[in-house]
């Protein structure tokens, strides 16, 4: 079977009593994950003809109406770039590429196309020389140029540039601060784009008076413009006096850097320019277009396991909340269904964990292992979670499978699931009992999918 995941013999030995419910949960995962890649998602939206490059309905006329710059930034650039590279080639003026340290670059035959290594998820001084480059390539574009700005999760940390006066050490401190104090996703995105120069809309604002395309993997639930990678190219309808409120309700000013506590009142005041807003100039020449989210990837498993005859449930592409809860729920939902019919329930979006114990696991692992308590000793159901771009927490597992012997099993080792569950020890736990998946890294991330099969004995 030609599949994303590497040990797929080794997953059909462990569901042997479901034999037709893991080869369809493998191709499943396989055909939603591949669906989200960047070469299949570019293909959607881009396509050159003759000297016309197509991007979605906008027409260029490429060398006729000016220079073609590239710049790609976040975990998917290096895929995402070698397809546009693949397709341009010496077309492309100039192109900067950043990616996560300890990726394999990609090798291109134009020389004017830059690699440039940077961390995650850590920001870095690396992550601040690949963001010279950028400015530095802003300084020479002209009226007439294009630039194609590729665009996936990861982005906030590998391109770090902390406005004048705020330094590395600033940023990174700031929002230590503000997870500490349980700020939400959206406070967090509010300060770091009222602290960066690139952020917020600024980059849009950089790279004026070119035209700008951003295509973008979107690893956000719900897809919001403005939080994946903190929106660089996206208008920012935040403003400073926003993330000083921010501050007072978090209790916090006291535990900021001082050099952020000043820029905020600086930006209040007046005398620091807020970042470009909705309606600004700015945006008149930007196109933001997502060419990849979770729902496609839902979509793709939902279209294969109809051709099986299975009915289809999707139920959100923006499941949030603590990974055990949401596991306990999808369990219940697969306790309700066991059995009735032939059914894939589906869904997408992003879990947490609060982190209580001291053992190793990811948050697909966590969900799949609090599944597996509600569905215990059922035959005939399988439910995974799994992170689209292969990793689940500091662990080489990119999610797990579960059946109704996993609690079973466990018991029989004097391995209770509730015990490993409150110690934070899910990947312990697979990796003894089995249910692991493995795809190592897939050059994409749309987030998590999770599903559920069941079917009449």
């Amino acid at each position: 079977m030609n599949s994303i995941i590497k040990n797929v013999d080794e997953l059909v030995e462990r569901f042997s009593g479901s034999e037709e419910l893991i080869h369809l949960m493998i191709k499943c995962i396989t055909k939603a994950i591949e669906n989200v890649r960047p070469a299949s998602a570019l293909s959607r939206y881009l396509r050159l003809k003759d000297k016309t490059l197509v991007i979605d309905d906008y027409f260029f006329e490429l060398k006729k109406s000016g220079r073609v710059f590239l710049i790609a930034v976040g975990k998917a650039s290096l895929e995402m770039s070698q397809y546009v590279i693949n397709m341009l080639g010496q077309l492309i003026d100039k192109g900067i590429v950043i990616y996560p340290q300890g990726m394999k670059k990609i090798l291109s035959d134009n020389p004017n196309i830059e690699f440039v290594e940077s961390t995650h998820p850590i920001p870095s001084e690396k992550g601040l020389k690949a963001a010279s480059k950028i400015v530095e390539l802003s300084k020479n574009l002209k009226q007439d140029d294009l630039v194609i700005f590729l665009l996936s999760g990861g982005a906030s940390a590998l391109l770090p540039l902390p406005y004048e006066g705020i330094t590395l050490e600033d940023k990174i401190e700031t929002t230590k601060v503000l997870l500490k104090a349980g700020a939400t996703i959206h406070e967090i995105n509010t300060i770091r784009k009222h602290i960066s120069a690139i952020k917020g809309g600024r980059l849009a604002e950089m790279l004026q008076p070119a035209t700008v395309v951003s295509l973008i993997i979107s690893d956000v639930p719900g897809d919001n413009l403005e939080v994946i990678g903190s929106g660089p190219t996206v208008p920012d309808p935040t403003s400073f006096k926003d993330a000083y409120d921010i501050l007072l309700r978090r209790n916090i000013m006291d535990k900021i850097p001082p050099n952020v506590i000043k820029l905020i009142e600086m930006g209040i005041n007046g005398s620091v320019k807020d970042t470009p807003k909705p309606g600004s100039p700015v945006f008149q020449k930007v196109k933001n277009i997502i060419v990849a989210r979770v729902r496609d990837a839902c979509y793709a498993a939902i279209e294969h396991a109809r051709k099986y005859g299975y009915d289809t449930l999707m139920l959100s592409d923006e499941i949030e909340g603590e990974a055990s809860s949401v596991g306990t729920v999808l369990g219940s939902l697969a306790r309700y269904h066991h059995r009735k019919k032939k059914l894939l329930i589906i869904g997408g979006g992003e879990t947490t964990v609060k982190v209580k114990g001291s053992g190793i696991g990811g948050r697909n692992q966590e969900v799949a292992l609090a599944a597996s308590v509600k569905i215990a000793g059922l035959k005939d159901v399988l439910m995974s979670s799994i992170g689209t771009d292969g990793i689940d927490g500091p662990t080489d597992a990119a999610g797990a499978i579960v059946d109704g012997q996993t609690y079973e099993l466990g018991v029989l080792n004097k391995m209770y699931p509730e015990e490993y569950l409150r110690n934070n020890d899910s990947y312990t736990y697979f990796k003894k009992i089995g249910g692991l998946i493995f795809t190592g890294y897939t050059g994409t991330n749309v987030g998590d999918i999770l599903l559920i099969l069941t079917k009449n004995s």
